[in-house]
């Protein structure tokens, strides 16, 4: 079917009085804008809505709906806010247990990071910015993949979700409250005891490693309030 069978056309017919001509025309006209409003595809179109303005034509189409597995915006929250749920419904120690996983695995990823930016001295000597570039790349997207694979609990992601189902009053105050401590405290249990455990491991043992996690640790911690806080939104 071509584009004009889905279209539905109205225009005004003005009958003059000035001969038969002119009588002719405009019932020519009428009769043919009658037979086009005939046909069911041009009189029930529902895609397009025809607007005859100044003796111009315009059709306005309606949107067409996404089709696969991505989703706009607007129903990616709402997918987000409903997660908020299911997060809020299941036990405390659970959220702690996860928590706990997702603090190890991210931990995991801060390891690997410091591990091959510190075994890499001379190209952190001569490009800096593709050694800072590397530690990117196979640091912070392992921990996070692990997270999102386990289905571990992540503080900084229940800040969205949980946040999302209380501004949309799907869940209450005190489930987003209790969602952040467990999951905040569990994501700081996992990441001491990986750190406990590669310090007993000796994993960074070699001096090159050593001294790049020693020197992380010590720009950390003489970070200023402020600064430390915004980098931490940031993240």
């Amino acid at each position: 079917m071509s584009a004009m069978s889905a279209i539905s056309v109205h225009a005004p017919v003005r009958v003059t009085r000035r001969g038969v001509t002119n009588r002719a025309t405009a019932v020519n006209r009428a009769g043919a804008l009658q037979s086009v409003t005939r046909v069911p595809a041009l009189r029930n179109a529902a895609a397009f809505r025809p607007a005859l303005r100044s003796r111009r034509l315009h059709i306005n189409a309606n949107a067409v709906p996404a089709t696969g597995d991505a989703l706009p915006p607007p129903a990616v929250f709402n997918v987000v806010a409903n997660a908020s749920i299911m997060k809020s419904k299941q036990p405390p120690t659970t959220t702690l247990l996860l928590g706990f996983s997702a603090g190890a695995l991210i931990g995991i990823g801060a390891l690997l990071m410091s591990c091959v930016g510190g075994a890499s001295p001379a190209l952190a000597a001569s490009n800096p910015g593709l050694c800072a570039f590397l530690r990117g790349a196979v640091g912070l997207p392992a921990g996070l993949t692990l997270v999102i694979l386990t289905g571990a609990e992540l503080f900084t992601g229940n800040v969205m979700v949980m946040l999302s189902g209380l501004l949309t009053k799907k869940i209450e105050m005190k489930s987003l409250v209790r969602n952040w401590l467990f999951s905040y405290a569990g994501n700081f249990l996992g990441s001491v005891v990986l750190a406990y455990l590669a310090f007993g491991a000796n994993t960074a043992g070699a001096p090159a490693m050593k001294a790049a996690v020693i020197s992380i640790a010590t720009a950390k911690v003489s970070l200023p309030f402020g600064v430390a806080f915004f980098k931490g939104v940031l993240c």
